[in-house]
């Protein structure tokens, strides 16, 4: 936990170094790093009214940069993302979305997931059903192959992980079908290919000892 909120501070300082047209988040991400909670909500506020009022394409600047360039795995969302600007950067991915962005695709599920979970009312692989709906509309996006072929992937490792205890926590003919699905997005050379056949010898394996 420590760790994680190292890395939002390290965040946050980089917060303090952006685009003019957000220069409320340099204040806010200041006052935050000196402790001043408070006024730092308050900054926050006063640049989520500006990107509101602002225009699309400014909120989408704005919300692609925390995305790509301020947001991590170790960073505590709500720390360089507070609610008044969560709130603006959900609706320009939304809306992107809706329009086939696969940027945005990719990063409500990253960054997002649970949001993207409600929407689909938490349905079985809510998330990989949202990945293929953007691929339907970017079927040439890469990155959003990649992301489709690792949720998979994830799947996958997840159910097998109690394989040394002879349980099986999944379907092992869907996920031989999952593995099929994640080697079609990814290029021949490519490092998740191998972990695709080494998991697929494993199902295999296990289904010819638990028998039919």
């Amino acid at each position: 936990m420590a760790a994680w909120r190292q890395e939002s501070w390290v965040a946050l300082r980089r917060g303090e170094h952006v685009d003019p047209r957000w220069s409320a988040y340099a204040e806010y991400a200041r006052l935050r790093g000196e402790g001043l909670r408070e006024q730092a909500l308050q900054a926050a506020s006063r640049c989520a009214t500006s990107l509101a009022e602002g225009d699309e394409a400014t909120r989408w600047d704005f919300t692609s940069w925390l995305c790509r360039d301020v947001l991590s795995a170790r960073t505590t969302r709500s720390m360089v993302l507070p609610h008044p600007l969560e709130t603006v950067a959900l609706e320009a991915l939304w809306h992107a979305h809706a329009q086939g962005s696969g940027p945005a695709t990719r990063w409500l599920v990253q960054w997002f997931p649970v949001e993207v979970m409600a929407s689909r009312d938490y349905a079985p692989d809510a998330l990989g059903a949202f990945l293929r709906e953007g691929l339907a509309a970017s079927p040439a996006d890469e990155a959003l192959q990649g992301a489709l072929a690792d949720h998979l992937l994830a799947w996958v490792r997840t159910d097998v992980a109690d394989l040394a205890h002879d349980r099986y926590d999944g379907d092992p003919d869907a996920d031989l079908a999952r593995l099929a699905e994640a080697e079609s997005l990814v290029s021949p050379g490519d490092a998740r290919r191998d972990e695709c056949a080494h998991l697929r010898q494993t199902i295999t394996n296990w289904k010819e000892r638990s028998g039919p």
